[in-house]
């Protein structure tokens, strides 16, 4: 009896454990960012892109601003710390 009752509640916690698959572990890489000026044009772009991939293995985006006393484009890139 007490060996059926074991088996199943061990199953049980298996089942419980298994649903969780779309929760995220504490132990998992969080999402980091880095920024710098971005140059002007299509190069600009290009260069923000193989940068971010090359230092950090990520995806690197230039973005346009229109902040007082901060450089017109800044390159920022998403990845994993």
């Amino acid at each position: 009896m007490s060996k059926s009752f074991t088996l199943c509640f061990f199953l049980a916690f298996l089942l419980f454990i298994t649903s969780l698959g779309g929760v995220k572990m504490a132990a998992e890489a969080k999402d980091c960012s880095a920024a710098w000026d971005c140059a002007d044009g299509s190069a600009g772009d290009a260069s923000c892109r193989d940068l971010c991939r090359v230092r950090y293995g990520g995806v690197g985006v230039c973005v346009d601003y229109n902040i007082p006393n901060a450089p017109a484009r800044q390159c920022f890139c998403s990845h994993e710390c």
